[in-house]
């Protein structure tokens, strides 16, 4: 009988703020969708796997010569069709380098980096969902700020080197920060190769959490979403999370590793407001730093 040996379980979690954009890089909803003609079926509104195909990451065996195809990682848009992406209670600044990067399907004809098939669309931005900036862009042979562009390469969709995507920097635009990313296909604009923009991800790079306040008549002073530092920490083999909610809502709170994979739902349900506590043990969870992510409404706090 071979011999097992058991390694005693230590869990730290992170006590900061920091490493958003490693946690959660993708938007949190669809905010709209409108179809256009020629999207292939089984990947326009009859997609049973809409609208999250679109919320996470791009296809991971994505490659310039094999790109994504399906269905469980596109959304196609249809000829003119239209889609916007939101980010809930964070926002995308703008900092160094490009701020984030849109993945289609696009690919190298017969392997030749020279020969692209693409299917582009335009790019804006928005702040608040009602005003919107488009980026500047120009056609081939050039393809500046076209989504769909550039074959997805199957490296860290997070850094521009390896990712392959097409990347948008929002100080080309001047605007310092965005919640709403709109992509229009642009098959009737821009001379490409197919009918439909095959939206796969959208990933933000520079990501910062939105602090959202709410106040009351009872109050003088604002209320706001807090999630203590769990204790004890580290532990081994159990835990206590503290929260307090300023109002009543669904309340979810989501235990995440350090490459931003959710490992655990620990709250997702209707509750009032004030405090609330909950326990996590530690059965089943690899040793090593967590983070834990509480949500209400448009609101998030990070530990």
């Amino acid at each position: 009988m071979k011999a097992i040996s058991i390694k005693m379980l230590t869990l730290c979690v992170v006590g900061f703020d920091i490493m958003l954009a490693q946690l959660q890089p993708w938007p949190d909803a669809v905010a709209f969708y409108l179809q256009g003609p020629n999207a292939t079926p089984g990947y326009d509104s009859t997609n049973p796997y809409f609208p999250q195909n679109v919320l996470g990451p791009p296809d991971p065996t994505a490659t310039g010569i094999v790109p994504a195809f399906s269905p469980q990682e596109l959304q196609a848009l249809g000829t003119g069709g239209e889609i916007i992406l939101q980010y809930v209670g964070r926002a995308i600044v703008n900092g160094p380098g490009p701020d984030f990067t849109v993945f289609e399907n696009p690919f190298y004809v017969g392997g030749d980096s020279n020969n692209v098939f693409r299917e582009v669309g335009i790019v804006s931005v928005s702040k608040d969902g009602i005003s919107y900036t488009q980026f500047p862009y120009v056609g081939p042979p050039l393809w500046h700020n076209l989504a769909g562009a550039t074959p997805t390469l199957g490296g860290n969709p997070l850094d521009p080197l390896v990712s392959g995507g097409d990347k948008f920097d929002l100080g080309e635009i001047n605007m310092d920060s965005v919640r709403y990313v709109k992509i229009v296909d642009a098959a009737s604009l821009v001379p490409d190769d197919g009918p439909s923009f095959d939206l796969d991800a959208v990933g933000a790079r520079n990501l910062v959490t939105l602090v959202t306040s709410v106040s009351t008549m009872e109050d003088t002073e604002p209320r706001r979403l807090v999630l203590h530092q769990n204790y004890p920490n580290p532990f081994n083999p159990t835990t206590t999370l503290t929260y307090e909610l300023p109002e009543d809502g669904v309340a979810t709170l989501e235990l995440f590793d350090v490459l931003g994979k959710k490992v655990r739902t620990l709250v997702n349900k209707h509750q009032e407001s004030g405090r609330h506590h909950v326990e996590l043990f530690g059965d089943g969870l690899a040793s090593g730093a967590l983070f834990f992510r509480l949500s209400l409404h448009d609101r998030v706090a990070i530990k």
